[in-house]
Protein backbone atom coordinates (compact mmCIF):
# COMPACT_ATOMS: atom_id res chain seq x y z
CA UNK A 1 0.00 0.00 0.00
CA UNK A 2 1.39 3.39 -0.95
CA UNK A 3 0.76 6.61 0.91
CA UNK A 4 1.14 10.16 -0.29
CA UNK A 5 0.82 13.40 1.67
CA UNK A 6 0.25 16.79 0.08
CA UNK A 7 -0.91 20.08 1.52
CA UNK A 8 -3.19 22.83 0.39
CA UNK A 9 -3.61 26.39 1.57
CA UNK A 10 -7.12 27.78 1.32
CA UNK A 11 -7.35 31.45 0.37
CA UNK A 12 -10.29 31.88 2.75
CA UNK A 13 -9.65 29.54 5.67
CA UNK A 14 -12.17 28.84 8.36
CA UNK A 15 -11.39 29.53 11.98
CA UNK A 16 -9.71 26.58 13.69
CA UNK A 17 -12.02 26.51 16.69
CA UNK A 18 -10.81 24.49 19.72
CA UNK A 19 -7.36 23.82 18.29
CA UNK A 20 -4.33 24.12 20.55
CA UNK A 21 -0.59 24.66 20.54
CA UNK A 22 1.22 21.57 19.25
CA UNK A 23 4.77 22.86 18.90
CA UNK A 24 7.08 25.39 17.32
CA UNK A 25 9.19 25.94 14.24
CA UNK A 26 12.13 28.33 14.04
CA UNK A 27 12.51 29.77 10.57
CA UNK A 28 12.16 33.01 8.66
CA UNK A 29 8.96 34.59 7.43
CA UNK A 30 10.40 34.18 3.92
CA UNK A 31 10.73 30.40 4.37
CA UNK A 32 7.07 30.20 5.36
CA UNK A 33 5.99 32.35 2.41
CA UNK A 34 8.13 30.28 0.02
CA UNK A 35 6.47 27.11 1.35
CA UNK A 36 2.86 28.15 2.00
CA UNK A 37 2.40 31.47 0.22
CA UNK A 38 1.49 34.71 1.95
CA UNK A 39 -0.38 34.42 5.26
CA UNK A 40 -3.95 33.39 4.48
CA UNK A 41 -5.38 34.22 7.90
CA UNK A 42 -4.06 37.76 8.11
CA UNK A 43 -5.79 40.41 10.19
CA UNK A 44 -3.33 43.16 11.00
CA UNK A 45 -6.18 45.51 11.87
CA UNK A 46 -7.11 43.56 15.00
CA UNK A 47 -3.70 42.27 16.02
CA UNK A 48 -4.96 41.18 19.41
CA UNK A 49 -2.45 38.35 19.87
CA UNK A 50 -1.61 37.26 16.32
CA UNK A 51 -0.47 39.37 13.39
CA UNK A 52 0.51 36.77 10.75
CA UNK A 53 -0.90 33.28 10.39
CA UNK A 54 -1.51 30.44 7.98
CA UNK A 55 -4.12 27.69 8.05
CA UNK A 56 -3.03 24.57 6.14
CA UNK A 57 -4.65 21.23 5.38
CA UNK A 58 -2.43 18.17 4.98
CA UNK A 59 -4.17 15.53 2.88
CA UNK A 60 -3.18 11.89 3.39
CA UNK A 61 -3.87 9.66 0.40
CA UNK A 62 -3.74 5.89 0.16
CA UNK A 63 -4.39 3.60 -2.83
CA UNK A 64 -8.12 4.31 -2.61
CA UNK A 65 -7.87 8.10 -2.47
CA UNK A 66 -8.11 10.62 0.34
CA UNK A 67 -7.72 8.83 3.66
CA UNK A 68 -7.69 11.67 6.22
CA UNK A 69 -6.91 15.36 6.68
CA UNK A 70 -4.79 17.04 9.34
CA UNK A 71 -5.26 20.76 9.88
CA UNK A 72 -2.45 22.98 11.12
CA UNK A 73 -2.01 26.65 11.81
CA UNK A 74 1.24 28.62 11.96
CA UNK A 75 1.24 31.98 13.70
CA UNK A 76 3.29 34.58 15.49
CA UNK A 77 2.20 35.16 19.08
CA UNK A 78 2.04 38.41 21.02
CA UNK A 79 4.49 40.34 18.88
CA UNK A 80 4.58 44.09 19.53
CA UNK A 81 4.12 45.06 15.88
CA UNK A 82 2.95 43.22 12.74
CA UNK A 83 6.36 43.61 11.10
CA UNK A 84 8.35 42.17 14.04
CA UNK A 85 8.05 38.55 12.91
CA UNK A 86 8.41 39.50 9.25
CA UNK A 87 11.63 41.49 9.55
CA UNK A 88 13.57 39.18 11.88
CA UNK A 89 16.06 36.81 10.28
CA UNK A 90 14.45 33.90 12.15
CA UNK A 91 11.42 33.71 14.34
CA UNK A 92 9.92 31.11 16.68
CA UNK A 93 6.54 30.43 15.12
CA UNK A 94 3.74 28.63 16.96
CA UNK A 95 2.11 25.59 15.38
CA UNK A 96 -1.48 24.83 16.29
CA UNK A 97 -3.78 22.00 15.42
CA UNK A 98 -5.99 19.20 16.66
CA UNK A 99 -3.34 16.46 16.50
CA UNK A 100 0.35 16.39 17.41
CA UNK A 101 0.97 15.30 13.82
CA UNK A 102 0.33 18.91 12.74
CA UNK A 103 3.74 19.96 14.07
CA UNK A 104 5.59 17.17 12.27
CA UNK A 105 3.81 17.90 8.99
CA UNK A 106 4.64 21.62 9.12
CA UNK A 107 8.33 20.79 9.67
CA UNK A 108 8.28 18.31 6.78
CA UNK A 109 6.65 20.85 4.46
CA UNK A 110 9.13 23.63 5.32
CA UNK A 111 11.99 21.15 4.80
CA UNK A 112 10.61 20.34 1.32
CA UNK A 113 9.55 16.77 2.13
CA UNK A 114 5.86 17.45 1.44
CA UNK A 115 4.73 19.36 -1.63
CA UNK A 116 1.87 21.78 -2.13
CA UNK A 117 -1.21 20.56 -3.91
CA UNK A 118 -3.08 23.06 -6.05
CA UNK A 119 -6.77 22.29 -6.21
Amino acid sequence: MSERIAFEVDENPGFMNMSSLKGYITCSYRQLVDTFGKPNDLDMEDGDKVWNSWVIEFNHYDDEGLDHVVQASIYDWKEQHPLDSIERETNRWHIGGYKREAEWLVHDAVNGEIKREFV
